[in-house]
């Protein structure tokens, strides 16, 4: 039995029959408090190599996405690496770029048409969805079962 594989080019994971797949680096996630099975799931992401960008709560739109940008130049990383979730509509700039976007049904109508996929409201588990949907797209990818 031949095992899948996946090649990386320019930041996408290419999987068998042609799929692209970002290959995801960060996750950016205005969330200053996370419950017990929200920060369990973002430590499944940091041990897979995913760093966590907190953004500046008081920045405007615009800033957070300048913000991100500058901090993914210092690592030679695109917004494709990024992995977005909205938690409200001031994360709509970041999430228009980022490679893998996720919302959450608090971030308004806009961000969850903008969205990838769009989860519950936190207080729904809408968070946990999300998270556990980010790991196992991480883990799909980069074992070319995507």
């Amino acid at each position: 039995m031949v095992k899948a594989t996946s090649t990386s080019v320019n930041g996408f994971s290419v999987v068998p029959g042609g799929a692209l797949r970002p290959d995801v680096r960060a996750l950016y996630l205005d969330a200053l408090e996370l419950d017990e099975r929200e920060e369990a799931l973002v430590n499944e992401l940091t041990s897979r190599g995913i760093e966590v960008v907190h953004p500046n709560a008081m920045a405007m739109p615009s800033v957070r996405a300048e913000d991100l940008a500058a901090w993914c130049h210092e690592r030679s990383l695109g917004f494709k690496n990024v992995a977005a979730v909205a938690l409200c509509g001031v994360d709509l700039s970041v999430l228009l770029g980022a490679g893998v976007a996720f919302a959450l049904e608090d971030a308004g109508r806009d961000c969850c048409t903008a969205a990838d996929r769009a989860f519950p409201a936190r207080a729904d588990g809408g968070l946990v969805q999300a998270l556990r949907a980010l790991v196992e797209l991480v883990d799909a990818a980069r074992s070319g079962a995507c």
